[in-house]
């Protein structure tokens, strides 16, 4: 058995701030600059007014920037705030529902 320390997505939970939330921006640095990288791997669904579902995804390897307010494709800037959630071969990173303090 695995310890916490030998996880690949350990970095995911230093991410997080004093009360426990992490936040979309620096999840996305962590997969960029961090020791497990993946920000190509990655899958990052955001709100997209008039797209089914209101919700686009993209692919971590059409990512271009990584802005202080909002992440680049070659089409767009796309705000932090708008993202749902990313994944990371399949597994869940952030999850916009599942934030503290939100109904």
């Amino acid at each position: 058995m695995t310890g916490a320390r030998d996880c690949p997505l350990m970095f995911f939970f230093s991410s997080m701030n004093s009360e426990g939330v992490v936040f979309p921006r620096e999840v996305l640095s962590q997969l960029k600059w961090g020791p497990a990288g993946g920000l190509e791997r990655a899958e990052v669904t955001y709100l997209h007014r008039g797209a089914p579902g209101d919700e686009m995804t993209v692919i971590g390897s059409e990512i271009t920037e990584l802005e202080r307010s909002f992440f680049c494709t070659s089409e767009s800037k796309i705000p932090y705030h708008r993202i749902r959630r990313i994944l990371l071969d399949g597994s869940v990173l952030y999850d916009s529902s599942l934030r503290k303090g939100k109904e």
